[in-house]
């Protein structure tokens, strides 16, 4: 990986190129390409990461042109890497994985709150396209009446629209994991090495916002709020995984916690499991509140002293 690295991040033309040919290919392959992209961005910049995304557009662009139903994959691989170089941008200027969750929670609040709240035509149009596109999936998968179906998908497109950003969100910042991830790997190879991942936290002030949204929702069961809870919880998954890290870290010598954050991983990744994740937030919720890294140092402080 190393030295693909390399060879990537010495020629932008090349990773550009490199980029477009990962885009055409099938699920969850395609991701190879945003994990490239990302890479430019954190090595080199926003301005090249941005050279290289204006390359990825061009499998999408093409596909849309000529059937926006076969323009689903290329468009989410897109989209996915439009939020990677955000984030990795954003990463590069601050180096704290903190801010792009909140960065992440606060675009996801703008998103649904418009969504739901603003009667804006743009978004209608989107909702209409949605519910459009779902719905010619289907006729090819099935040979009944769809009446039933589009009634449904008119009332909960705009909570799939919410959803969704959840979704690109959430597998967004899995890439930039795995980009900085190759990153550090070069970085180790030069010399230089660095540690990162286990100190994930969420802000207080981000805990009671969530806190609140997801009691709200509870309560009254509204759309706009169960997509919000969905945005809310978002930060908090991750800080959730990054405390997997940390006790794999702290506890290398017993392969059980290595076992279990390899499998946390693989089934975010592959099945988005609802109490998985739910139960990743509620840890990283607990973190916010409760140091565990710093009463885990004064612990092992005070037991050597």
């Amino acid at each position: 990986m190393q030295k693909i690295g390399q060879y990537l991040l010495a020629n932008n033309l090349r990773a550009s190129l490199i980029t477009l040919a990962c885009m055409l290919l099938p699920w969850p392959l395609d991701a190879s390409a945003v994990i490239i992209l990302i890479l430019v961005t954190l090595h080199h910049g926003a301005l090249k990461g941005l050279g290289v995304l204006a390359w990825a557009i061009l499998p999408a662009a093409a596909a849309t042109w000529k059937s926006p139903a076969m323009a689903i994959p290329y468009d989410v691989a897109f989209i996915t890497g439009v939020f990677g170089w955000g984030f990795s941008s954003l990463l590069r200027l601050t180096r704290s994985w903190s801010r792009i969750l909140e960065l992440a929670a606060a675009m996801g609040v703008i998103v649904v709150l418009a969504i739901h709240l603003l009667p804006s035509p743009l978004l209608a149009v989107i909702a209409d396209g949605l519910q459009r596109i779902i719905l010619e999936n289907l006729q090819h998968a099935v040979q009944s009446d769809l009446a039933p179906v589009k009634e449904a998908l008119g009332k909960i497109a705009a909570y799939l629209l919410g959803s969704l950003y959840t979704v690109f969100a959430l597998f967004s910042i899995i890439c930039v994991m795995l980009a900085r991830l190759w990153q550090l790997k070069l970085i180790a190879a030069a010399g230089e090495k660095r540690i990162e991942f286990y100190s994930i936290r969420v802000s207080r002030i981000l805990a009671v916002f969530s806190a609140l949204v997801v009691i709200a929702m509870f309560t009254w069961k509204i759309n706009w709020l169960v997509s919000l809870s969905q945005v809310a919880i978002l930060p908090f998954v991750f800080a959730g995984f990054s405390m997997l890290i940390y006790l794999n870290m702290i506890n290398q010598s017993h392969k059980y916690w290595r076992f279990v954050l390899l499998l946390t991983a693989v089934m975010i990744l592959l099945f988005l499991p609802r109490y998985l994740l739910i139960s990743l937030a509620l840890v990283g919720f607990v973190d916010s509140w409760i140091n565990f890294r710093k009463w885990h140092f004064l612990r092992i402080k005070r037991v050597n002293s």
